[in-house]
């Protein structure tokens, strides 16, 4: 199930850590999904927490255990130490979701938060960290003529 998540949101997270998903992320999840949840990933490259819906998690989740052994024990290792950076998580009525603390400190999210769709995910950044993680215009437009530029 393919979404197409795209733009940034700036949210507000509350005292409790809940945060609001952008209503066009709403409506992609829940005209695609039968099943709502979302899987919370904390990201072990960059300082964000990266948002599966739950045939995304399936599917890459299902791709990590169709490459291990469980009879061999550094694979379930690999699979312990993942999985015990996932949390599956229900948007509430209001379309808010619940960050757990370890979340918010992977991510030094404290009181404002941004959302960035990312092809079929999204993420959530602190403003600061995602700021500082996007090239220079310049190098940016560079990058991205180098990767498309002589491309059909």
């Amino acid at each position: 199930m393919n979404h197409e998540f795209l733009n940034r949101f700036e949210v507000k997270v509350d005292a409790k850590g809940r945060l609001f998903v952008p209503s066009t992320y709403r409506k992609s999840i829940e005209e695609k999904e039968m099943d709502t949840s979302l899987y919370l990933e904390r990201d072990m490259q960059k300082k964000c927490v990266k948002v599966y819906t739950k045939s995304f998690w399936d599917e890459r989740i299902g791709k990590l255990k169709a490459n291990l052994n469980t009879w061999d024990d550094n694979d379930m290792d690999i699979y312990r130490q993942y999985t015990s950076y996932v949390e599956r998580v229900e948007m509430d009525s209001n379309g808010r979701i619940l960050l757990q603390k370890q979340f918010l400190e992977a991510a030094e999210i404290e009181a404002d938060a941004v959302l960035v769709g990312v092809i079929d995910t999204f993420e959530i950044w602190s403003k600061d960290n995602l700021e500082n993680s996007f090239q220079k215009e310049v190098d940016f437009r560079k990058a991205l003529n180098k990767k498309m530029g002589n491309k059909d």
